[in-house]
């Protein structure tokens, strides 16, 4: 994944740490070694793609490094589309933070993918949602919602760094 800014300037290369074996991912490519945030013009930005999704500690690290929006590009199949919803809001949710997920539509063979990007808040409401049509969403993103967020629940400072680290 490549971010690039409104200016025009490439901020940050993001490779997918958890290949979906699944899928034989893993006899094809090689996954990524480092978690990327980017101080954008919107904020600062963490990267995530498909399958990392499924990996708490992604987004906390991203969490722990200050993200306050994080985008991910993925291709959840129609089964588990219940799975994409719930993790994204849950994410959304114990982190404190903005996502922007964009998740692929139509047919492969006979696999169906459902859509349903969409932009979700701090509070897991989901602001914008595609559906299951090819197509763009948008909706605003007040980035002191996330300061807000962790203001009246300081995870942050709650957290177990004795035991966590």
């Amino acid at each position: 994944m490549v971010f690039i800014d409104v200016d025009g300037k490439v901020k940050g290369r993001y490779r997918k740490l958890h290949l979906f074996r699944l899928t034989g991912e893993h006899l094809y490519y090689t996954g990524g070694n480092k978690i990327v945030t980017i101080d954008s013009s919107f904020g600062r930005i963490g990267l995530m793609i498909c399958y990392d999704l499924r990996f708490p500690e992604l987004p906390r690290s991203l969490f722990l490094e200050k993200a306050q929006i994080v985008v991910v590009s993925a291709q959840w199949p129609e089964p588990r589309k219940e799975h994409w919803k719930t993790l994204v809001k849950a994410r959304t949710i114990e982190n404190q933070m903005f996502m922007i997920c964009s998740n692929r539509t139509g047919m492969d063979d006979s696999l169906r993918f459902p859509g349903m990007s969409m932009i979700v808040d701090p509070m897991g409401i989901v602001l914008a949602d595609a559906g299951s049509d090819e197509g763009s969403v948008l909706a605003e993103i007040e980035i002191k919602l996330v300061e807000n967020a962790r203001k009246l629940i300081p995870c942050m400072t709650d957290r177990r760094h004795d035991i966590y680290g």
